[in-house]
């Protein structure tokens, strides 16, 4: 029999978590706007609870995708002098 209950979002979180691990559990937090500090305090938590050692989950960090690194190359100007171009790199 299914019951049409409401959930808190650290439920939702701490059944995600169950489910499929930190890594999901840590994206959907983000999405329900939950504070990353709150996030990072549940998992620690729960992962204590669980009796996993500290080393082998890794560690989740929010972090955007880096931006590709840029190098600088010189160009010869068509007067003969050079100038610094930045090329990106893939």
């Amino acid at each position: 029999m299914t019951t049409n209950v409401q959930l808190s979002r650290k439920q939702k979180v701490r059944n995600l978590y169950n489910e499929k691990g930190p890594e999901y559990a840590w994206v959907l937090s983000r999405k329900l706007g939950i504070k990353d500090n709150s996030t990072r305090s549940w998992l620690s938590q729960w992962r204590r609870a669980d009796g996993t050692p500290k080393g082998t989950v890794a560690r989740v960090v929010a972090k955007a995708k880096p931006a590709p690194k840029v190098k600088a190359k010189a160009a010869k100007k068509a007067n003969g002098k050079s100038e610094k171009v930045a090329a990106v790199s893939a």
